[in-house]
């Protein structure tokens, strides 16, 4: 049986990119940005990082960019 011994990323969509950077650095103590290229930016979060990618409509595009149908309509 497998085991978990951690997580490596978390991947969240965003509609604006700089709120976002914003809001990480104001409820973490240690923000740190590893990157930032185009829609996205990379923030590390002790041993652990979070991508954030800006898109037109967050609930829209999934983390491969396949479309899903948009709940409740």
């Amino acid at each position: 049986m497998s085991r978990l011994v951690g997580i490596n990323h978390l991947s969240v969509e965003v509609g604006d990119l700089d709120a976002a950077l914003a809001f990480f650095e104001g409820i973490f103590d240690d923000v740190q940005l590893r990157g930032r290229a185009g829609d996205m930016a990379f923030v590390d979060l002790g041993d652990e990082f979070v991508g954030l990618e800006s898109v037109g409509n967050p609930v829209s595009a999934g983390h491969t960019g396949e479309t899903r149908p948009r709940q409740g309509g």
